[in-house]
Order: C-alpha cells, then structure tokens, then sequence
C-alpha cells in the first residue's frame, strides 16, 4: 500500500529531467547567470508539465458533460494541445536542435520568450477553466432543485386533487342525500331525475352550483363538461333548466347571480 502511494506521485518528478536538459544546455552555449539558467528551466520544464494538467483537466471535464451542458460548457482542449506543441518545439530547439545547429544560438531568448508567453496563455485558460467548472457545478444545483421542486410541485397537485376530490364527492353525496329527503316529503319541492335518454338533471345542476353558487349558464357548461361525466349541454339549455327551476321552487337566484337552493326547506312546489 505504501508503494502503490508512493509511485501516485512519481509523475510530480518528470518535470526535473526536462528541466535539467534545458538548463544545462542554456547555460554551456549561453553562459547565462546561473540564477537566470535556473528560472529559464523552471519556466520550460514547468510549462511541458502543467499544459499536460490542463489539457487532461478539460478533457476529463468534456467527457463528463451531459447533452444539455455542451453547448454552454465545453472546454477548449484543443487550445492547450497547441501550447503543449510550441513547448514542445520550444524544448527541442533549447535542447538537441541546439546543438545541431549553432545559429539557433542568437535565438534561444526569442523561444524562452515564446515558452514563457504560453505559460502564461496556460495560466489563463487554467482559471477560465476553473470559472467554467464552477458554473457549470451551480448549473446542476439549480437544474436538481428545479427537478425537486418541479417534484414537489406535482406531488402536492396530487395531492390537492385527491383532497378536492374528496371535497366534491362529499358534496354531491350531501345533495344526493337532500334530493333523496325531498322526493317523499308533501309540499317541498321536488328535484326531476334523470329521464331515459336526457342528458342533464337537476341534480347535477344543484351540485355544481353547490361547489360555485355564481356560476353563469356558460360557466355551467363547462363545469358539467369537465365534472368527468362529458356531459355536453348547450347555454341555452342551462338556462332553460335554470328558470324551470327557479319556477318550480327549487332554487332562488339572487340580483348578484348567486344561486341559494331551496329544497328540503319547506317551500311550495309551484305548478309543473
């Protein structure tokens, strides 16, 4: 176990051969400071080593994007690709092209130059990498909680229609029960049952107006339309019925439009 951790880190070491190479090469053709060939060596070696990091960091972070985050978050992996082939160039100028060929002597600040101008390039994409990852981070947190609260969004619709349900069933189980009073009991007005082939009662009628005692004709029909029934009547039968209604004794219909029902409460059935 203390080898496999070992051996983790030994790529941290690849960087010293790279930067030695150079560094000796620097300093036996150019007689620089010796403090100068270090730096110079840092630069080349640390360059070679971090553009691979990159490289990998942005790769790795495509390979994870999930189809709705490739427009908005795909990293330029190319990019440092193309600082890892001038350093790459870079290092074989400073190092066996050197020796090859001297007159490459007069240009080798020219490419510590250049090398230094990608580490720097590299440094930029580092931190526009790390600001991509944290957005994208945010990305998912908002798109889980959106999902969770789109969740508990249809959960507490279900619910809400279950518990109205229960609400609407009691009350059409109250008129049901007070229609059912009325129909034996002598001078209370009676509620007409459905009739074979007719598509509206009013028993129906006095449910919905029941759940909403200020629904219009046109109101109506779309309530009866959507009670789950597909009861399909027009605006003038709604009000037909509603008059014949109102006459009869069964309901009252106030100057504002609400509808008060009146059976079971004793009143006078008017003439058929």
């Amino acid at each position: 176990m203390k080898l496999n951790s070992l051996l983790k880190y030994l790529p941290l070491l690849a960087p010293i051969p790279e930067g030695y190479a150079v560094g000796l090469a620097i300093a036996r053709e150019l007689n620089w400071h010796w403090s100068v060939v270090v730096i110079a060596a840092v630069i080349v070696a640390g360059t070679g080593f971090w553009g691979v990091q990159v490289y990998n960091r942005m790769s790795e972070f495509n390979a994870t994007l999930a189809r709705d985050e490739r427009q908005d978050f795909h990293a330029p992996a190319r990019n440092s690709l193309l600082v890892l082939a001038i350093w790459f160039m870079g290092v074989a100028a400073l190092t066996v092209l050197l020796d090859i060929y001297p007159i490459l002597r007069a240009l080798t600040p020219l490419g510590l130059v250049v090398i230094g101008f990608s580490a720097a390039y590299l440094f930029s994409l580092s931190n526009i990498q790390g600001e991509r990852e944290q957005a994208r981070a945010e990305y998912r947190i908002e798109k889980r909680k959106s999902k969770e609260d789109a969740r508990n969004l249809r959960q507490q619709e279900r619910k809400d229609k279950k518990v109205q349900a229960q609400v609407l069933e009691t009350i059409r189980q109250q008129v049901s029960a007070r229609v059912n009073t009325v129909q034996g009991t002598q001078g209370a007005a009676r509620v007409r049952r459905v009739k074979s082939g007719s598509k509206l009662s009013e028993e129906m009628l006095l449910f919905h107006w029941a759940v909403n005692p200020y629904l219009t004709d046109s109101e109506m029909v779309s309530a009866l339309w959507d009670d789950g029934r597909g009861v399909d009547v027009s605006r003038q039968a709604v009000g037909q019925r509603r008059a014949v209604m109102v006459k009869r004794g069964i309901i009252r219909q106030d100057p504002d439009g609400r509808v008060v029902e009146l059976i079971g409460q004793g009143a006078d059935p008017a003439p058929n």
